[in-house]
């Protein structure tokens, strides 16, 4: 079993990978600037902030076998300076990377976003090798600490792996995502305006994409994988609108609460996001164990189960 840390192990998917991880028997370290704290690991690594200083103080080199970087600023719409995402997306990257190397880590993931490339202009799955985002400020600034690290780790010779997530969805996304929306106004019966969803997506359930992570995790640590960009995702097309008719018929409510075409699309909405898989199947024999309908079921269940024991 390895030893672990997982940086943002507080988060949406960190979480995920966190409990992951520690059921698989590994020994679990989480570093984290939120008071709550995942279930699973062993130890906490607290910071006030993310800041490359603050990661090189916290940790003086311990021994970690793997080392999963899912600290980010951006993802929170109200996360919108481009100096804090500069820092966090950018430059701190690099210190993991620096942490990697003087734990003698035999394998760094740090985690990516679709939204590092640029809009497409067509209905083709995204290659990694496909162009980047330059001035929304979330993508660009994480396509640069891409970068960076495949950068900084092929001059370090680290094993090492950025792998991009698509449409990660779970019961623990923010309130104001598709899912938890649509699930708060149809348990209640409520009608749930949306746009006409003509909008094409890759979703992954949470679990799957913390599995995914784990397996890249195995796959590099030997040293047989050159430092790469991958992307992680299902590389399955789904509609916004299939996506909201299979929340409601697992929920039991009546589609007709979902009044497609009652809001505008958002400006400059991408048409179509969907990654391409063949780099991710060639490095690890990974595959989603989740399909759309799974996933939801275990999603919104696990919403029912929040709810439950809020009340």
């Amino acid at each position: 079993m390895a030893s672990v840390l997982v940086a943002g192990g507080g988060g949406f998917v960190g979480s995920a990978l966190v409990a992951a991880l520690a059921g698989g028997g590994h020994d679990v370290s989480v570093m984290t600037t939120s008071s709550a704290t995942a279930h699973h690991p062993a130890r906490v690594v607290g910071l006030d902030r993310w800041h490359p200083e603050g990661v090189a103080a916290a940790e003086p080199a311990p021994r970690y076998d793997w080392i999963f970087n899912l600290a980010a600023y951006g993802v929170d719409p109200s996360q919108n300076d481009p100096k804090s995402s500069h820092l966090a997306n950018a430059e701190l990257p690099l210190a993991f990377v620096d942490l990697a190397r003087r734990a003698g880590a035999r394998a760094l993931v740090q985690v990516g976003s679709a939204f590092e490339y640029a809009e497409p202009t067509g209905r083709r799955r995204l290659l990694e090798s496909d162009p980047l985002e330059r001035t929304k400020h979330y993508g660009a600034s994480k396509a640069a600490g891409s970068l960076a690290v495949i950068e900084a780790s092929r001059e370090s010779h680290l094993n090492a792996v950025v792998a991009r997530l698509f449409g990660v969805y779970g019961a623990g996304e923010r309130p104001w995502r598709l899912l938890p929306s649509l699930y708060a106004s149809l348990t209640k019966g409520q009608a749930v305006p949306l746009s006409e969803g003509s909008q094409v997506r890759d979703f992954l359930y949470v679990e799957d994409a913390a599995a995914g992570l784990a397996s890249l995790a195995t796959a590099i640590s030997d040293g047989s994988q050159t430092p790469c960009i991958v992307n992680l995702c299902s590389g399955v097309e789904v509609t916004v609108r299939q996506f909201a008719e299979t929340v409601a018929d697992v929920l039991g409510a009546p589609r007709e609460l979902l009044r497609f075409g009652a809001i505008p699309m958002r400006p400059h909405e991408i048409a179509y996001l969907v990654g391409d898989v063949s780099r991710l199947n060639r490095i690890t024999p990974w595959r989603p164990a989740h399909s759309l309908e799974r996933g939801i079921r275990m999603a919104t269940a696990g919403l029912s189960a929040k709810v439950r024991s809020a009340g």
